[in-house]
């Protein structure tokens, strides 16, 4: 009889505990990067970086739904985001957004459909989907219109996000040496990059 209220009483320690973490965990967010390149791991830089943010900074992932459901991109890209809001302490918000039912606001922010094959019931297709990041700050925002990796994304945001919280403007200059050549007509990729990467050209 001992033994069956002892076994009783642990049960109800084990249950109790198993409560107790669960109210925790939603309250708190942590997890362990068992990666050997660590590369689930926010660099120090990242961790610490709502330190340099004097007012709350605004990201909003505009993601296809379609998308979603059928690549695992998406939803990296999306724990990623909450991880880097969980860092911030509160300097950092994040919304997930479906830009299907309102892309006028994605596409004021710089967020344009792409195209992408995709097969459905054995039938390929091109698709126009979202997956696109706006970071807003106060008056100012940046965007990037594609992504599908978190590869650099950590690197991509710090970066951009450094560049509007900045009063100081990235100027680029080009020296073009071949007067037949336009650097808006022939070079359009490097404009678009070196824009993309925060510089007036």
């Amino acid at each position: 009889m001992e033994k069956l209220i002892k076994e009783k009483q642990l049960t109800f320690l084990i249950m109790l505990g198993l409560v107790l973490l669960a109210a925790l965990s939603s309250l708190y967010f942590f997890r362990i990067d068992f990666t050997v390149s660590h590369s689930n791991t926010f660099s120090k830089v990242a961790r610490n970086f709502y330190k340099e943010i004097p007012d709350t900074v605004r990201i909003t992932y505009f993601i296809s739904p379609s998308l979603k459901a059928k690549h695992p991109g998406p939803q990296m890209i999306e724990d990623f985001l909450y991880e880097l809001q969980a860092v911030s302490h509160g300097k950092i918000v994040v919304s997930v957004v479906n830009p299907e039912k309102d892309n006028y606001r994605a596409q004021s922010l710089g967020i344009m459909p792409q195209q992408m094959q995709v097969v459905e019931k054995s039938e390929q297709r091109i698709a126009l989907v979202y997956t696109g990041i706006a970071v807003e700050y106060l008056d100012k925002s940046f965007s990037i219109p594609a992504v599908i990796t978190t590869d650099t994304l950590e690197y991509d945001l710090l970066k951009g996000i450094r560049s509007l919280i900045s009063q100081k403007e990235n100027i680029a200059g080009v020296l073009i040496g071949d007067s037949d050549k336009s650097f808006t007509n022939d070079y359009r990729y490097l404009k678009s990059y070196l824009e993309k990467a925060g510089y007036t050209v």
